[in-house]
């Protein structure tokens, strides 16, 4: 009788936990019959034993061997059911996790592209905006603004030089000029001295002539006064 009792409310206690897992146990079940369906089966070919005004339900062994396998059998197709779902979702996790390392590579590749673009913007922009002038890279800009500073400082040394050029010849040409004076008045000097010459000699000449005239009076008065 206690048997009976133990086997009534592990049976009871079992239908419990049978129903809780009911909706689960349907699409893990391999056979026709639900879990459910076979406890209610084994409940109504069992029979009905009552006692102190409770009801106690006397079931065969074989019957509750055959449902505690089935449920065994269940219990372990679920945990197949759920080591394959771990084992789907394991390999799963392992896709998206190499699927995430080939967007983060992607990713790389992208921001290392955007890298180089923005570098040869970067230089395209640099070169747009810079020349490079005896060997050295410079702002187009401050080119221009160099580039026009040498040409008024070479047009000011330009005008510097054409100034003192035109001075220097102006001087140049007064020096020429006193020059030719100087000499003109030279020439013209040599010219006087050397009418001059020739007048002294013209001069001296008829004095010289003048003498032999004199010596030949006064000897010839010599001669007559001694005859």
């Amino acid at each position: 009788m206690k048997a009976i009792f133990l086997l009534s409310s592990f049976l009871l206690f079992f239908t419990g936990a049978v129903s809780a897992q009911a909706p689960a146990a349907k699409s893990a079940q391999p056979k026709n019959n639900t879990l459910q369906q076979q406890f209610n089966s084994l409940k109504y070919l069992s029979s009905t034993h009552k006692e102190f005004n409770q009801d106690y339900k006397v079931v065969k062994l074989n019957r509750l061997d055959g449902f505690w396998r089935n449920v065994a059998d269940t219990l372990r197709a679920r945990e197949i059911k759920l080591k394959n779902a771990r084992k789907d979702i394991e390999k799963e996790l392992v896709q998206a996790k190499q699927h995430l390392q080939e967007q983060e590579k992607q990713l790389q590749t992208l921001k290392q592209e955007n890298v180089q673009k923005e570098l040869a913007v970067q230089e395209s922009a640099h070169n747009v905006a810079n020349i490079s002038f005896l060997g050295l890279d410079m702002n187009k800009i401050t080119f221009v603004i160099l580039s026009w500073g040498i040409i008024a400082f070479l047009l000011i040394g330009l005008g510097i030089l054409f100034y003192l050029y035109k001075n220097s010849k102006y001087v140049a040409d007064e020096k020429v000029k006193s020059y030719n004076d100087i000499e003109q008045e030279l020439k013209n000097h040599k010219q006087a001295a050397r009418d001059k010459e020739l007048k002294i000699k013209r001069e001296l000449q008829t004095e010289i002539n003048r003498v032999e005239e004199l010596k030949q009076e006064i000897a010839l008065l010599k001669k007559q006064t001694q005859l």
